[in-house]
């Protein structure tokens, strides 16, 4: 016979724990009720909505005008303040001490894209780099403010 047999009392006060420490869990973990994140959910749509807006300032619409920059921003290899790349992280409001992360990001997407379909063309302009400038803003001490970028 086991110890639960004999004191009955005993498994109720260790079901009960376990269902307390359960919702503690729950409560510190932020799944307590479905929507509990709305305020960061609606910051992150925000940062999405401001990355899309900033990227369409700093990248060209015109799809040959968009080969012709990405080609020069992965070939400029010098770095030269004034060079292409320079000139995009300036625009997407990227700070320098962060500049080579997220620049590794926007290359190495820039090489996958199929130039020549307009489709990729949109989809590079239009989600991938506002992903990236998004997913990087919500990193804490990564600077990237593309508000603070002149109109």
């Amino acid at each position: 016979m086991n110890v639960f047999h004999r004191h009955p009392p005993l498994l109720s006060l260790c079901v009960i724990l376990t269902v307390l420490l359960t919702a503690i869990v729950l409560l510190i973990a932020g799944c307590s009720r479905p929507g509990s994140h709305s305020g960061a959910a609606l910051a992150t749509s925000t940062a999405a909505a401001d990355a899309k807006a900033i990227v369409a300032k700093c990248v060209p619409a015109s799809g040959l005008a968009q080969a012709r920059e990405f080609t020069a921003v992965v070939h400029d290899t010098a770095g030269k303040p004034d060079g292409p790349r320079a000139r995009l992280m300036n625009c997407l409001g990227v700070s320098p001490d962060n500049r080579q992360l997220i620049l590794g990001d926007i290359i190495t997407a820039a090489e996958h894209v199929k130039w020549s379909d307009k489709t990729a063309r949109l989809q590079f302009r239009d989600e991938t780099i506002p992903d990236i400038i998004t997913r990087y803003a919500n990193i804490p001490g990564v600077s990237v403010s593309p508000t603070a970028v002149p109109s």
